[in-house]
């Protein structure tokens, strides 16, 4: 059934098998605003110790539309089942996977989750992959041991703002291209998109950048908040962007600095899009 996980002795055989070199993965997040699923590109360079075996990558997608192993097409119905593509007749040393597949939006959580906010009804993305969900995304070895370095290409609506653990570039044409990641585990890999006011960090330490951090939360809550700050506590001037109405859901804030002890009333209990910090730390 979609969703399988992986047992402990098919990570270990996996783990002895292959050595994962790096990621490309090519996302368009065009018609987010319409939901259903987008289209998800990924093409990963590994290493296998042995020549002739199999193996295989995870993924939970609706459709998968090409396999393409070291040059060969795979019939793609054959080879995906079960939330893996079975990857036979591997070469010895450097070998080179490309999955073309359609993969779904969420509102649970996981994977690639789309809010649609109430208030302006603009839709809000952000991922969460810990532990077995990166595969909800894009193709991957789903297992903290094989590390490798991931570069990702979003193409976003007009407007949008894409965050991701690379420093954000300036998109063209409504295409953000990330510098590869460090070396880390697919699961903490991540990505907020969506008509996000962000916020950009670095520290640095002896003349060099040691990490770099982004946190998001969506432009109509930092204009409201900005208003709300120069009337009177806890009332909104009848000039300001939101009033009263603002106690529905909304995409929420999570770093720690956002904290207070008054829970503020647009806060949920339920999963919202969240201001996630992104860094290029390896973890």
């Amino acid at each position: 059934m979609p969703g399988t996980n992986l047992t402990r002795e098919e990570a270990q055989e996996r783990a002895r098998l292959l050595t994962v070199d790096a990621y490309e993965i090519d996302l368009d997040l065009s018609g987010a605003q319409e939901g259903g699923t987008y289209r998800s590109v990924t093409t990963v360079r590994f290493d296998s110790a042995e020549s002739g075996a199999e193996s295989f990558i995870d993924l939970v997608a609706p459709t998968v539309h090409e396999v393409v192993l070291n040059g060969e097409a795979l019939d793609a119905a054959a080879v995906f089942s079960d939330s893996r593509i079975a990857l036979p007749g591997l070469r010895e040393g450097a070998n080179e996977l490309k999955v073309v597949a359609d993969c779904a939006y969420t509102n649970t959580g996981e994977g690639l989750h789309r809010f649609v906010d109430p208030v302006d009804e603009q839709a809000y993305l952000y991922t969460q992959f810990e532990v077995p969900d990166a595969r909800r995304v894009f193709a991957s070895f789903e297992q903290p041991d094989l590390k490798a370095t991931f570069r990702f290409t979003v193409k976003a609506p007009a407007g949008w703002t894409v965050i991701s653990n690379s420093p954000t570039p300036e998109p063209k044409d409504d295409v953000w291209s990330f510098e590869p990641t460090p070396r880390i585990s697919t699961y903490i890999t991540a990505l907020i998109a969506g008509p996000y006011h962000a916020v950009h960090s670095t520290y640095e330490k002896d003349g060099q950048t040691v990490r770099s951090a982004s946190t998001a939360a969506p432009r109509w809550r930092s204009t409201w908040t900005r208003t709300r700050s120069s009337t009177s506590p806890g009332r909104a001037s009848r000039g300001s962007r939101r009033s009263s109405t603002t106690r529905t859901r909304s995409p929420s804030t999570t770093s720690s600095s956002s904290r207070s002890s008054t829970r503020a009333p647009w806060r949920t209990r339920a999963r919202s899009p969240s201001a996630t910090s992104t860094s290029s730390a390896p973890r």
